[in-house]
């Protein structure tokens, strides 16, 4: 019993991660694979820095792209500069949201995303399917790999990169 639960477990995870590459991520993100390739592997928070911006600029920059993007803010709060959107597909049956935080010190912006994923209802149906038990999907950290995670992550990474500001990474 315990061997296939094993075994169907990593089944399940097979399925939800599917077969994803470089490739797959920057045809989702509409990033290139060269700038793709350049991010450190499992980066899970992004920073982007700008000089000489004032905080409320960039917090509507950001908003901006995020609705030009086709995401919905779950809340937002121009005093307190911060952002947070509802789980949007992203692409390959991969769910992604975001929290996005603006601090300023002296004349540098700088916005903090955090992303997170989860398998798509595609995805868990396949699961379901295959495996023969019901599995559930619940939201995790984002990171920078060829996988689902990374889908949601270079979704972010896009949105940031859009700003025209500097992005450092966190693993």
């Amino acid at each position: 019993m315990k061997k296939a639960a094993i075994t169907i477990l990593i089944f399940v995870s097979i399925i939800t991660t599917g077969c994803i590459t470089i490739g797959t991520l920057s045809q989702v993100s509409g990033l290139s694979k060269d700038y793709l390739n350049e991010v450190p592997p499992y980066s899970k928070m992004i920073y982007i820095e700008k000089e000489n911006v004032p905080i409320d600029k960039l917090y509507d920059e950001l908003l901006g792209i995020i609705i030009d993007r086709n995401h919905r803010i779950v809340k937002d709060d121009r005093q307190m500069h911060y952002i947070v959107t509802e789980g949007r597909d992203v692409g390959q049956s991969t769910l992604q949201r975001m929290t996005i935080s603006i601090k300023q010190t002296n004349n540098l912006c700088i916005a903090k995303i955090a992303t997170e994923w989860k398998a798509g209802t595609e995805a868990m149906m396949m699961a379901n399917a295959m495996s023969g038990i019901v599995a559930n999907s619940d939201w995790a950290t984002a990171y920078m790999a060829p996988s689902r995670p990374g889908i949601a992550f270079t979704e972010s990474l896009r949105i940031a990169k859009e700003t025209g500001g500097e992005i450092r990474f966190e693993k």
